[in-house]
């Protein structure tokens, strides 16, 4: 009996640490950023942030492709970039094999009650440049800048084909990076006290790229207007592997059958007449 435990603890095993291979990236920060130590209530483990107080400029997005704003009628491509400043963290390079599925969750914190020209992104690169957009969101979960609605030249880039996401509001403790406090932490108007104190938003994406060597760059950045401050902290990244899970467990069971059988196969010999 001792043995058939063994074995089923031993199968578990490999299926729990199959569930999700976190990817070992390093990041560099272009802005204002950094790793931060575990907080109370929002992370126990370490985590790197950037936020929109940063100067790199809009042009280095030009550079990689990407325009957080896609220009609408009669507006020059890159037009938002113009104007825009933040921080962006670039990971190291990973490799990809044509079945791994590549998933990214980030927390977008704001501290204002009118985000209106902030943005966080996800983008994913190959050679330096955009090949998917993986979110691009303002903090508050809305798509667009400004108070006046969604239109050509106002609206967020769309995540691209291939890419799934969604986007959930929520309650956060006051979590404090770079000496900004983001979250309710009073009853004062510009706090989020119209949002009833969810001054967070979690972004949760995934895609199957194909094989290839890729990094991750992730943003916080001010579209030109007064607004924010807002930040964006990491969460995860991980190499899911679908399937994996589902097929040692039933391996485990089928396992702890054959054992069982044997076992009972071995009394039902012993026991007969001879």
């Amino acid at each position: 009996m001792r043995r058939s435990i063994l074995i089923v603890a031993f199968l578990f095993g490999l299926a729990c640490s199959a569930c999700a291979d976190s990817l070992s990236l390093t990041y560099t920060v272009m802005g204002s950023g950094g790793q931060s130590q575990p907080i109370a209530g929002f992370s126990d483990s370490s985590f790197w942030w950037v936020d929109s107080t940063g100067t790199t400029p809009g042009s280095v997005l030009t550079g990689y492709g990407f325009d957080p704003v896609p220009p609408g009628p009669g507006q020059s491509p890159f037009f938002i970039n113009q104007y825009a400043s933040g921080s962006l963290l670039l990971s190291s390079s990973f490799t990809l094999t044509g079945t791994e599925t590549l998933a990214v969750d980030f927390s977008s914190l704001w501290k204002n009650n009118q985000p209106w020209y902030e943005a966080e992104f996800a983008l994913l690169l190959q050679n330096s440049h955009v090949v998917a957009v993986l979110a691009d969101v303002r903090p508050d979960g809305i798509n667009h800048t400004g108070d006046f609605g969604s239109m050509p030249g106002t609206a967020y880039a769309t995540p691209s084909p291939g890419v799934t996401t969604s986007t959930t509001r929520a309650n956060t403790t006051v979590v404090t990076l770079g000496g900004i406090s983001y979250g309710q932490n009073s009853n004062q108007l510009g706090e989020c006290v119209a949002n009833g104190g969810a001054c967070m938003t979690l972004i949760a994406s995934s895609i199957t790229p194909g094989a290839g060597d890729y990094q991750l760059l992730f943003g916080a950045f001010n579209l030109g207007s007064p607004s924010g401050p807002s930040a964006l902290a990491l969460n995860l990244v991980s190499v899911p592997e679908e399937g994996t899970l589902a097929d040692l467990l039933v391996m485990a069971a089928l396992a702890l059958a054959w054992i069982m059988w044997r076992r009972l196969a071995s009394r039902m010999r012993v026991a007969k007449p001879s």
